[in-house]
């Protein structure tokens, strides 16, 4: 039918699953059909080598839109944090698409304690929920260029606080 759809006073959805919104065409090509979106909480987890930190704080949020999603989180450590070897962020809701360099998503953010701040990056591999936190030079990335050296349990200090975003299929 020609025309357009107005819904005065309740919810549009369909009667069946599998169905979704076709954007952009005038047929149903599956490319350009939302079938998909959801918005909710996520508890992320902080590791040290294989030792799971006790967090003050473990927040996120996502939004995921077809195969896309973007997470947000914030982590808060009072006091030292234990085990030894790299950083590692993980318990993302989705698993990360695995095809390739299209499936490693960068992700960015900060970590700030009480003498100072410095801004670490990482990546989350295709085919994982976790992020290995990187960093770059002696100033722990706050200039410089390129991402050499895991961030590791002796680069933290006690109570300390980290935000990160990243966005992934």
């Amino acid at each position: 039918q020609a025309g357009e759809a107005i819904v005065q006073t309740g919810d549009l959805y369909f009667a069946t699953a599998g169905k979704g919104i076709v954007l952009g065409a005038t047929t149903n090509v599956a490319a350009n059909t939302l079938d998909d979106y959801e918005e909710a909480n996520w508890t992320p987890k902080i590791f040290v080598g294989t030792t799971e930190q006790n967090l003050s704080r473990a927040d996120g949020t996502y939004v995921k839109v077809g195969d896309f999603v973007h997470c947000a989180m914030a982590i808060i450590v009072n006091g030292n944090i234990s085990g030894t070897g790299a950083v590692t962020i993980t318990n993302f809701p989705f698993t990360a698409f695995a095809g390739g360099a299209s499936g490693n998503a960068r992700a960015a953010g900060s970590i700030a304690y009480t003498s100072g701040t410095f801004m670490p990056a990482g990546i989350l591999m295709g085919s994982n929920t976790n992020i290995a936190a990187m960093y770059g030079n002696s100033t722990k990335g706050t200039t410089g260029s390129a991402f050499t050296s895991s961030l590791q349990h002796g680069d933290l200090p006690a109570n300390w606080n980290m935000h990160f975003s990243v966005s992934y299929r």
